[in-house]
């Protein structure tokens, strides 16, 4: 459900702002605009997600 939000949210910057790059941390979203995305790790999903 957290997923639908985000990608509306997502959907709604990118129609109103109309962005020529968008810098995200994390993850790649399903469906998201990847021709205009730049992807950088983070860090701290990474601790968590390996338990440190």
């Amino acid at each position: 459900m957290s997923r639908y939000f985000w990608m509306k949210g997502y959907d709604a910057a990118l129609k109103a702002l109309d962005p020529k790059l968008v810098i995200r941390y994390g993850d790649r979203m399903p469906n998201e605009d990847v021709s205009r995305s730049i992807y950088f790790e983070n860090e701290n999903l990474n601790r968590l997600r390996n338990g440190r």
